[in-house]
């Protein structure tokens, strides 16, 4: 996210969406991605789970934000739109240990392009935010952020964002060694017709993933993955078995897309998505599927097991995945229960999905009960994952959540009153974790962090020193593996302000 230090998605794959200030009520899922998820109920069940939460929970303290050094200077530009977003944003964070990190994401310069940064920690201390080397020259339409940042324990680091050329939307990558970054290199496009990328995965050490979907001949959207080993991307693939999964009843092919894939290593690989069965309707009726990458090989895609009987609306599709090591892999995704004209407000139509693949075998989907969106998924070992988002009850009032697994077995989501969503979650070892996102305090977005110590999530805190009357979110945390501390990012703007000014908090224990 060699194997990435820990297996973490924050998201489907691709950069995360600049999102809007003031959100109030609604649910914007990390990197774009927003699941809704039905349910009620928050109310009866949020003081026993908090209850039990609390109870036991280590004291881990966070220290004071502080700005990431050296942005303000390049943070120059205002962003003007009828979505209001932040003018720059902390994406992604990544730690191969205790005072070694890095951070990424994007800023907006004097002439109101957004530009993509990184800037590192090393030995405690941050150096100065630059602007991610060689995009500049690639970044020809002034749209370019960092999505996803991965550190090996060797303290080589990998970032994948996006940028707009003159073609349109293009994906990059850049790697860092011993505190110097090398040259965005883009990341080249399939040889199929019409081809687009979904989502691009990548490790340290030139170990990349990537899927999306093409066009053929028979103007049929489907599938395609492929993966970069030793720095060389290999010939994409269209998505084996998809083909007998996506008709329309008839034999006739439909459409298809990958949208999230992780890899364990070399070779080792799974990926998501969803196939439309019956195009006349209007949404097309949709199914989640899932396929395996072993030593090299693809196997057949097939639908997420046990989720046909759940689907009662015909709405599912596979959006995170993680894999903590070869043929044990975590996905996670949405479906809609019900027929989707029976539910309102709309962000009561849809619920979540996680399934676990064991040994090369996916085992039956499940439907956590009152989890609404997933923002993100973390798997420190196997059959130890934790996936966060926000639950939205029969109102459309969002609560922030976890739900975590330990040995295969998946909790009840623990709903975190006053929040509205968990927008990241990492964990440095199985019950040892951290998670961060936003609340709403009298009409001003708050920012906060909550920590697991010894498998008991403790209570949502603010950080100590944003100023009083900013709107505040944290979008992004990292814990180191096998050490205790974390790290969480996020950004915050003073009223009535278009500039934003992201941050980073560290804990202190």
């Amino acid at each position: 996210m060699a194997v990435a230090a820990e297996p973490e998605v924050t998201g489907h794959g691709g950069p995360r969406g600049r999102r809007p200030r003031g959100r109030g009520a609604a649910v914007v899922a990390a990197l774009s991605c927003a699941i809704l998820l039905a349910g009620s109920g928050a109310a009866a069940a949020t003081p026993v789970a908090r209850a039990a939460a609390t109870a036991g929970a280590a004291q881990v303290h966070w220290g004071k934000v502080e700005l990431v050094p050296g942005l303000a200077a390049l943070n120059k530009g205002d962003w003007n739109s009828n979505y209001n977003p932040p003018s720059a944003s902390v994406n992604s964070i990544s730690c191969w240990g205790s005072g070694g990190c890095v951070v990424g994401g994007f800023y907006t310069d004097q002439n109101e392009h957004l530009q993509a940064f990184v800037a590192m920690e090393r030995k405690g201390r941050w150096g100065k935010a630059v602007e991610v080397p060689g995009t500049a020259a690639l970044n020809q339409g002034g749209n370019a952020e960092v999505g996803q940042v991965s550190c090996a324990p060797t303290s080589v680091c990998v970032a994948v964002g996006t940028y707009t050329s003159k073609a349109g939307g293009q994906w990059f990558t850049v790697t860092e060694r011993d505190g110097a970054w090398g040259k965005a290199a883009e990341v080249p496009y399939p040889a199929l017709s019409k081809a687009s990328i979904g989502t691009v995965w990548c490790a340290p050490g030139g170990l990349c993933a990537a899927g999306g979907t093409f066009t053929d001949s028979a103007g049929t959207t489907n599938a395609w993955v492929r993966t970069e080993v030793q720095g060389r991307w290999q010939p994409a693939l269209e998505v084996p078995g998809l083909a007998a999964l996506n008709t329309d009843g008839n034999g006739s092919p439909v459409s298809s897309s990958v949208d999230s894939v992780s890899c364990a290593s070399a070779g080792n690989c799974a990926a998501g998505g969803q196939y439309v069965t019956n195009p006349p309707y209007n949404p097309p009726p949709s199914q989640a599927f899932v396929v395996t990458q072993t030593n090299g090989t693809w196997s057949k895609a097939e639908e997420v097991p046990g989720l046909d009987s759940l689907n009662g609306g015909q709405q599912a599709e596979t959006t995170f995945m993680a894999c903590p090591s070869a043929g044990n892999c975590t996905a996670a995704g949405s479906y809609a229960p019900n027929n989707l004209n029976t539910c309102f407000p709309d962000s009561t139509c849809y619920t979540v999905f996680v399934v676990n693949e064991k040994h090369g075998s996916w085992a039956q989907a499940t439907g956590p009960n009152e989890f609404g969106s997933v923002s993100g998924l973390t798997c420190p070992a196997t059959g130890d994952c934790v996936a966060a988002g926000a639950q939205v009850d029969g109102q459309g009032n969002p609560a922030g959540e976890v739900l975590s697994e330990t040995n295969d077995h998946w909790t009840t989501p623990l709903i975190l009153a006053s929040t509205q969503n968990v927008d990241s979650v990492s964990c440095s070892s199985p019950g040892y974790c951290a998670a961060g996102g936003n609340g709403d305090h009298s009409g001003i977005e708050t920012a906060f962090v909550i920590t697991e110590s010894k498998g008991t999530w403790g209570t949502p805190v603010s950080p100590t020193g944003l100023p009083a009357q900013y709107s505040a979110t944290i979008s992004a945390v990292a814990c180191p593996p096998k050490i205790t501390l974390c790290i969480a990012g996020g950004l915050e703007t003073p009223a009535n302000s278009t500039r934003s000014e992201p941050f980073i908090v560290s804990q202190t224990g």
